[in-house]
């Protein structure tokens, strides 16, 4: 049987692009996948009272959950988050972090004196969002 030899040429450009541009091939997976995961983040968060005494409006949380494309030393990544404070007028925690909070309940400071119209919306919203979008993947 007859050998066949060749030479290959890898085009090392080429490979960074496909694997660490953000608008490479990998870079796209990772932000439709970033855009399904947020948009059911949204879809989870709860929502705030129309008539909040505490200075932000209803579908505060859900409007702050956003992602952005990143490189570290492992490669491309998305990170999802939502930069969520409470509000200064907030008289248990001003400028506290509502996001996580939300995302972890029973973590807010005084958590068991907050009134129950605060304490029963809490739940988590993140993690699920990235779980329902693994499992579908």
């Amino acid at each position: 049987m007859p050998r066949f030899t060749a030479d290959v040429i890898l085009d090392d450009a080429a490979i960074d692009r496909l694997l660490n541009s953000p608008a490479g091939p990998v870079g796209e997976y990772l932000g439709g996948l970033a855009v399904r995961v947020t948009a059911a983040a949204k879809s989870r968060a709860p929502v705030g009272a129309r008539d909040s005494r505490f200075g932000h409006p209803a579908g505060y949380l859900r409007s702050q959950i956003g992602w952005q494309s990143g490189h570290d030393s492992r490669g491309l990544f998305v990170d999802i988050y939502s930069p969520a404070k409470s509000s200064a007028f907030n008289p248990f925690t001003p400028f506290g972090d509502y996001a996580y909070w939300n995302e972890v309940p029973g973590t807010a400071p005084h958590h068991s004196s907050l009134p129950a119209w605060i304490t029963d919306n809490e739940r988590p919203y993140l993690r699920p969002a990235l779980e329902s979008v693994i499992g579908s993947l």
